[in-house]
């Protein structure tokens, strides 16, 4: 099966020619840099190269008032792991919309991150233990 263009959908989701894509975003940076095209052009880059360099690529772009640069910060940091970083950012996202179905996906992307781990802070110790400390009889 010959691969899919811009024009034809491919049959599922993972026959997408996104190298195709990428290069097609690279002439429209050619034609019309924008940071918006920039971040479309990202999502293809996640796609091909992975979502480290497509992170890499947005981060440098000035679109902190947009909210699907913080929705696409937050896809990328997810599929890196990262998800109390993928959280702040789709909570973001969510605080820059107000569109009911743009927010009901974001809360439900936001609702399938898993918690955040806990982490317990160590107390350093000033002072080393005696070596030959008594045990409570309770314990043993």
């Amino acid at each position: 099966m010959p691969p899919s263009t811009p024009s034809t959908a491919p049959p599922r989701a993972a026959d997408t020619d996104w190298a195709q894509i990428l290069r097609l975003y690279d002439q429209l940076m050619a034609m019309a840099p924008t940071a918006v095209v920039a971040l479309n052009r990202a999502i293809a880059l996640a796609e091909v190269h992975g979502p480290e360099a497509a992170l890499a690529a947005i981060d440098t772009l000035d679109l902190d008032r947009y909210h699907l640069f913080h929705a696409t910060r937050a896809d990328l940091l997810r599929r890196l792991d990262r998800f109390h970083d993928a959280a702040t950012a789709c909570d973001t996202a969510l605080s820059l919309t107000s569109n009911t179905a743009e927010r009901r996906f974001l809360e439900q992307r936001r609702r399938s991150l898993p918690p955040a781990p806990c982490r317990l802070r160590r107390q350093p110790h000033t002072t080393a233990p005696e070596p030959h400390a008594p045990v409570l009889k309770e314990f043993l």
